[in-house]
């Protein structure tokens, strides 16, 4: 069996498929979605399955930490600069790949939460991590009491079974 990616690895593979980018941002920008834990739920209903409750809120506590205290300040400023402070953008660019560092760093702490299993891939196999993926982004969009368009969780969905390997089973 392949070796699974890395929570990173997935993550740029995911934000690069074609309509993730702007889902991701939208969610981010309108609703307040904390997008490297989406990035995190997606990877792991697709490579470990669905997280219990208490995983899942634990997580998000230490990722919500880590973007408001962190992320978040960095994207202001990155933000404020581009419309307000236009005469400096190498620093705009030094503070850009600060907030993504950060993103990454977080991304490894949450994939640090999990012994990866190995498993048998198979159809039933991928129908699981489907609803793995489905079930950790109803949690996820139900705890932060927001709905987002009705294609969101199946664009995701199917991105982030894209991003994985599943020998003799086609995606």
């Amino acid at each position: 069996m392949p070796q699974m990616k890395s929570l990173i690895e997935f993550a740029r593979q995911l934000y690069q498929q074609p309509g993730i980018q702007t889902c991701c941002l939208q969610l981010q920008d309108d609703l307040g979605i904390d997008v490297p834990f989406l990035l995190y739920l997606c990877w792991h209903g697709a490579c470990i399955g669905r997280l219990s409750d208490p995983e899942a809120s634990a997580a998000l506590d230490h990722s919500l930490l880590m973007s408001g205290q962190v992320i978040q300040p960095l994207r202001q400023v990155r933000r404020w600069m581009k419309a307000g402070w236009q005469t400096r953008p190498e620093l705009r660019e030094q503070i850009k790949a600060a907030e993504l560092q950060a993103e990454f760093a977080l991304l490894g702490e949450l994939e640090a939460y999990h012994a990866i299993p190995t498993r048998d891939c198979n159809e039933a196999v991928r129908s699981a991590r489907e609803a793995a993926i489905a079930a950790n982004l109803a949690w996820y969009f139900g705890s932060m009491q927001v709905a987002p368009a009705d294609n969101t969780s199946e664009l995701l969905i199917v991105a982030a079974m894209r991003c994985i390997r599943i020998p003799d089973v086609p995606i």
